[in-house]
């Protein structure tokens, strides 16, 4: 519903004879993981108290009231995936008096899922992405990623953050405490012994971070849902020292990479614009590690409206697919490149903290051999279908 559409749809016997003036500024703000939104509001003169309302297909809801200047709803009363149009009026001690509804506020929330294991301090939070039947436009019309239509098939949790060194390193430790032995690069153990625990884990090939995938859904869920197999079915578990044996994937219910159309769709929030935050590159400064020496902590910039952090700059992250240019001529449905036995390339995506502002748009891509792990600055977000 637009503004206009508001007044003409509530009647005066709705809002009697109004003396207060409509409350000004309202904002939604997104909490941790846009797991809850917190409405705030200017103060009316001789208001005592705040109703709350939003449209839900072009009917007006009442949500609640608050005595003071803002009002914060948890998970528990949204709906996933979904755009609210917030309004507030306010009112008079004797309920003799309502104001208009204000201009609309618009928030989102999605609902957070954790993976944790017992005994460690092993944690990483996910959101799930509402993308089952939703169609989108993927890549650009004005360079060689040709855009096309791109129709997700299943929801899919996707992590919020990168995966840290501290996150490596607990889930190293208790895999041998818990006598499972997976087999990393030399390199990327080496970088991940070297660096400090909030950072991001980068500096792994594709292979390290499949591995990683694996040992995850090995240790939480069981080997049996683990997705990356060598063509025996037999489960990947060391990094290939001589020779790279053909491999498969299988969608078991494991933790996995996201695939490249997944990880766009994602990346962009439903945005159409260049950058998920708008078309102008001068804003990245508030959503994207750039230009810079060094990687940063998760979270010190702003999230996309997906509650994802770091979705452009700090690490380049590694993709399921293998990489595939340019993309198909035609429309697809869920694509996800993978072939059986292909030892060329991966999909990189988001850019680096060394990258320029033009390469965190959303649609760039890059690639690398999944053995490699040089120069030392990618790194991975976990994924896991909705079954």
């Amino acid at each position: 519903a637009k503004k206009g559409d508001v007044l003409e749809c509530l009647s005066d016997a709705v809002w009697g004879c109004t003396k207060l003036p409509p409350v000004g500024s309202v904002t939604a703000s997104k909490g941790e993981g846009h797991a809850k939104i917190t409405l705030r509001y200017d103060a009316v003169a001789e208001a005592t108290r705040y109703k709350i309302y939003f449209y839900n297909d072009g009917l007006l809801n009442y949500c609640g009231e608050s005595a003071g200047l803002s009002f914060e709803l948890g998970s528990a009363s949204l709906t996933q995936g979904r755009f609210y149009d917030f309004r507030v009026s306010a009112l008079t001690a004797d309920d003799e008096s309502e104001s208009e509804l204000s201009a609309a506020a618009f928030g989102m929330s999605l609902h957070q899922s954790e993976v944790s294991i017992g005994g460690t301090a092993f944690s990483m939070r996910f959101n799930r992405i509402t993308a089952a039947n939703k169609t989108f436009m993927m890549g650009d019309d004005t360079s060689a990623y040709n855009a096309h239509k791109v129709t997700l098939k299943r929801d899919f949790h996707l992590a919020l953050s990168e995966m840290t060194v501290s996150q490596v390193k607990e889930l190293l430790s208790y895999a041998q405490y818990r006598g499972v032995n997976y087999s990393f690069s030399d390199e990327f153990i080496g970088q991940i012994n070297a660096g400090d625990d909030p950072l991001p884990a980068c500096g792994c090939s594709w292979y390290d971070a499949v591995l990683l995938c694996n040992l995850l859904t090995r240790l939480t869920l069981g080997a049996s849902c683990c997705c990356y197999r060598y063509e025996d079915n037999s489960v990947i578990d060391t990094f290939p020292v001589a020779s790279e044996r053909t491999i498969k994937f299988a969608d078991n219910g494991g933790y996995r990479l996201p695939s490249e159309a997944e990880w766009e769709f994602a990346c962009r929030a439903y945005s159409t614009t260049q950058f998920f935050w708008g078309d102008e590159n001068a804003a990245a400064a508030l959503y994207a590690r750039y230009n810079s020496a060094l990687p940063c902590a998760g979270g010190q910039y702003l999230p996309n409206d997906f509650g994802l952090y770091d979705m452009c700059g700090n690490v380049e992250e590694w993709c399921h697919d293998t990489y595939a240019q340019p993309y198909p001529a035609s429309d697809a449905t869920d694509p996800r490149y993978f072939k059986v036995g292909d030892t060329t390339n991966h999909c990189i995506r988001g850019g680096t903290y060394v990258s320029n502002a033009l390469a965190l748009s959303s649609f760039i891509r890059s690639y690398k051999s999944r053995l490699d792990r040089n120069p030392p600055r990618s790194g991975l977000r976990m994924a896991r279908t909705v079954n």
